[in-house]
């Protein structure tokens, strides 16, 4: 069903994706109809009920809760757009985003029109070469590491923690190069504010020292954790299912 958020000069085509308080739809460009982009969604209503749930929040604290956490994700696109910009002609590893906006129906949730990545996630292929026995072939495996790896040292460079860095997290795009994506967990790290707790896509993604609720993060500490979910997430994509909670 059209959600109905009038994106101007793209038609509404289906929604393939989200749940919680992120929803994601893809739109086909009407003056370019074989170019197709994707609007993400952040339900602000939705991200209060959540926090109220399973956080514990009056309502009141929500409310301001969310309106932090969805600045935050803005603030972390804006400064992506910026460098984006920069290097338009560079191979780019991260979600092209062409703009974002208030939705003007519900006056709170934040859209972003960016680019659609045709060929899926990493997730994905990972369970096709499992349901055939097989591996990732090393050139393949070393590809997708590299563009990985490229995406986040863009983030690193500009003081942002992923926090989320799993195989739902990797997409790719229409020549299949990987895109690392979904800030939602991210951070930008600053002097005055730096992240003491840690939200990840599963628990075997968590670095040793998440164990131990004395630690204190620091800017450099908190980026080298984004460096261990890599490492785990090449440990599946080598040999074990860890996003499907087989190990």
């Amino acid at each position: 069903m059209d959600p109905g958020l009038n994106v101007k000069g793209y038609k509404f085509v289906k929604a393939v994706g989200g749940g919680g308080f992120g929803l994601t739809y893809l739109y086909r460009n009407e003056a370019k109809p074989t170019e197709l982009a994707c609007v993400k969604q952040i339900k602000h209503d939705a991200l209060v009920s959540k926090l109220i749930i399973e956080g514990g929040m009056d309502g009141p604290v929500a409310e301001q809760k969310a309106d932090e956490l969805i600045q935050k994700e803005v603030t972390i696109h804006q400064i992506l757009k910026a460098e984006q910009d920069k290097r338009k002609n560079q191979i780019w590893n991260l979600p092209m985003l062409h703009y974002s906006w208030i939705d003007p129906n519900s006056k709170k949730d934040k859209l972003f029109l960016m680019e659609f990545c045709s060929k899926g996630d990493l997730a994905k292929k990972i369970q096709e070469y499992q349901s055939k026995g097989t591996k990732f072939p090393e050139n393949e495996l070393l590809r997708i590491a590299y563009g990985t790896l490229n995406g986040l040292k863009v983030l690193h460079d500009q003081k942002i923690v992923h926090r989320d860095l799993c195989a739902k997290n990797v997409m790719f795009d229409d020549f299949e190069v990987p895109k690392l994506i979904d800030f939602g967990s991210g951070r930008v790290i600053t002097e005055k504010n730096i992240p003491t707790t840690l939200l990840m896509a599963h628990p075997l993604f968590f670095p040793p020292e998440s164990e131990d609720p004395t630690y204190k993060y620091t800017d450099s500490t908190l980026l080298a954790v984004d460096i261990w979910e890599m490492g785990v997430l090449l440990y599946e994509m080598m040999d074990s299912p860890i996003s499907q909670g087989k190990i």
